[in-house]
């Protein structure tokens, strides 16, 4: 169902958003698709003024927690971020001769966005507004937590996995993007 409106929020405003690859694909389990990820989460984090807190690439959906830091709006960013990493991914895919993936998001973008030749991600994303240091908490522990999940198990330990805000608070290691700390 489409939206007939969304509320906007001031600047200061924190919230962990959630996006995920159309069709529920693995995409980002291949390092050099979840690199150009974290490039556009680089260069759009700087582009938006936003403060990143956490995040976390996982096969098929990135988790962030961020906060707005000045005017503009969580959906211009994510639009950007979205946008921008999608023409990267196809680009690498049409290099790369991943044709699977190709069929993917040509299949999808048929099914839900005719107007497109390919849809890399769900068209939507879900943002909850954060107003509690508890929920602050509770959400950055779920984004480090995410890939030790017996479903996931993509690491033992939160801090190895690659790519994670996990090792920058826990080894004080870059992370691959600007991370600011947040201690509640």
């Amino acid at each position: 169902m489409k939206r007939k409106h969304s509320l906007t929020y001031g600047p200061n405003t924190t919230y962990f958003v959630t996006a995920t690859v159309t069709e529920f694909t693995h995409l980002f389990n291949r390092d050099p698709l979840a690199q150009i990820f974290m490039n556009n989460l680089r260069f759009y984090i700087d582009r938006h003024s936003i403060s990143l807190h956490g995040f976390v690439v996982m096969p098929n959906h990135i988790h962030l927690l961020l906060t707005m830091e000045e005017n503009g709006t969580i959906s211009q960013f994510m639009g950007d971020l979205k946008g921008h990493t999608a023409k990267h991914v196809i680009q690498w895919c049409v290099e790369h001769g991943e044709h699977e993936l190709l069929e993917i998001f040509t299949t999808s973008a048929t099914r839900y966005n005719p107007v497109s030749k390919h849809q890399v991600w769900q068209k939507r994303f879900d943002a909850l507004v954060i107003h509690q240091s508890a929920t602050f908490m509770t959400k950055l522990n779920y984004i480090h937590n995410n890939p030790v999940q017996e479903r996931w198990h993509l690491c033992d330990i939160v801090e190895d996995y690659r790519f994670s805000s996990a090792r920058y608070y826990i080894k004080n290691e870059d992370a691959g993007v600007p991370i600011v700390k947040v201690i509640k």
